[in-house]
């Protein structure tokens, strides 16, 4: 088995967030809520996302039918998450004291164990989600948007 090493994540790279049908704004155009940036687990210190160097949103998509659902063992279906993108620069710039770290989900088993799936690409956004959660939809990119959503209403810029 080969072990991933914690690696350096540049400022202008991206990385790729779920955000779980349930956490749509439906007034505001489908955007992400607020409660799609908690953190994950909810009560965890900090945001799952995938680092761009090591996935796609396709990729990071797929992986969420190999992950069973939080304390069951029927598998998450991919269809209910869309992916939003940000520039690691971007969230740093929120002045929130956020920090993305590397953090490759690599389970201490010889071989991946079914519903737990391996994650090279696993990066964690660290600091208060409470401040965090408002600010980072007007930074978030649709990468796989909800098929509501409609572009031309979307009011904000995007820097990537």
């Amino acid at each position: 088995m080969e072990e991933w090493t914690i690696e350096s994540v540049p400022d202008n790279h991206v990385l790729f967030v779920r955000v779980h049908n349930q956490k749509l704004d439906k007034k505001n155009n489908f955007l992400p809520s607020t409660a799609a940036f908690k953190n994950t687990p909810e009560h965890g210190p900090d945001l799952s996302s995938d680092w761009s160097k090591y996935s796609t949103p396709k990729q990071n998509r797929e992986q969420i039918g190999r992950e069973y659902r939080t304390g069951k063992t029927d598998f998450k279906n991919p269809d209910d998450f869309y992916i939003a993108s940000f520039l690691i620069g971007d969230i740093i710039s929120l002045n929130l004291k956020q920090k993305v770290e590397h953090s490759p989900r690599q389970e201490n088993f010889p071989d991946e164990r079914v519903g737990f799936p391996w994650n090279r690409a696993h990066c964690s956004i660290i600091g208060d989600a409470e401040e965090r959660r408002l600010k980072m939809i007007g930074i978030a990119k649709w990468e796989i948007p909800p098929p509501n959503y409609n572009p031309e209403s979307d009011s904000r810029l995007f820097s990537h």
